[in-house]
């Protein structure tokens, strides 16, 4: 009989380990919660396609319990034993297919017909574009050459003039739009503001069918409200869930 030990010794690597740099706040990362207990190695012979399918559950009986799954099932971002990933998004003519936040539950990102394709910008995009900016949002004026601090930038449109901060926005509600995109760290835990900023440019701009601007500003809305936007009746989104969301209709 093999040990735990043993057992553990058998396991694949992930290539995301403690070792992993993380990524930064304006890249696309993965679902957060995410460990090594989730993945498995793909079936022998078959040829890995990170772009659309990373990991396999292993759903196996020697498979130990784990908080993580029980979390992110509760979320709504964990279905029918498949995690859905950013990485699993298909392309459509250089865009991704993307879902409604409702839609998004169905862990299906495969359409009869004609598939509806997001491609919106992220953050790190917005916030080194200032001249792209879609009117009436200004991205403001850049104090230095660098450029990429918040205390860097000044006027422009103010967060609070399309969000409610009068909860847990509260954090948000003297910085410009373009000042949330570059606040990073304890500033913008999980980089919501960031992420919510960049949607609603996205929709202004039409890059995001699934979303307009005021669906946008409703998810964050709610969030400032409760601490957490419900997709559906009883699915609960907390910030982390709802950036990983936002990203899916992000290229």
């Amino acid at each position: 009989m093999e040990t735990n030990n043993q057992h553990d010794a058998d396991k694949a690597p992930n290539g995301h380990g403690e070792g992993a740099t993380p990524d930064d706040e304006f890249h696309h990362a993965r679902l957060p919660h995410l460990d090594s207990s989730l993945r498995s190695p793909l079936p022998e012979g078959e040829e890995t396609n990170v772009s659309l399918r990373e990991f396999y559950v292993n759903a196996g009986p020697e498979q130990p319990v784990n908080t993580t799954r029980r979390d992110l099932a509760k979320s709504g971002l964990m279905l029918s034993g498949v995690m859905l990933t950013l990485t699993s998004r298909s392309a459509v003519g250089g865009n991704f297919i993307c879902k409604s936040p409702s839609g998004f539950l169905s862990g299906n990102l495969s359409a009869h017909g004609t598939p509806i394709t997001c491609s919106g910008h992220s953050p790190g995009y917005w916030g080194t574009h200032p001249t792209q900016w879609p009117a009436p949002y200004r991205a403001g004026a850049c104090n230095n050459s660098t450029c990429t601090q918040a205390a860097d930038w000044s006027a422009g449109s103010t967060f609070r003039s399309v969000f409610n901060c009068n909860g847990q926005g509260t954090i948000y509600a003297q910085y410009s739009m373009m000042q949330v995109v570059w606040l990073g760290g304890n500033l913008d835990p999980n980089q919501l503001g960031a992420h919510v900023v960049a949607a609603v440019l996205n929709a202004r701009m039409g890059s995001t069918p699934v979303l307009t601007e005021a669906q946008v500003a409703n998810i964050f809305n709610e969030w400032n409200l409760k601490g957490y936007f419900e997709p559906t009746a009883g699915v609960k989104w907390y910030a982390a869930d709802i950036v990983a969301y936002l990203q899916s209709t992000m290229a």
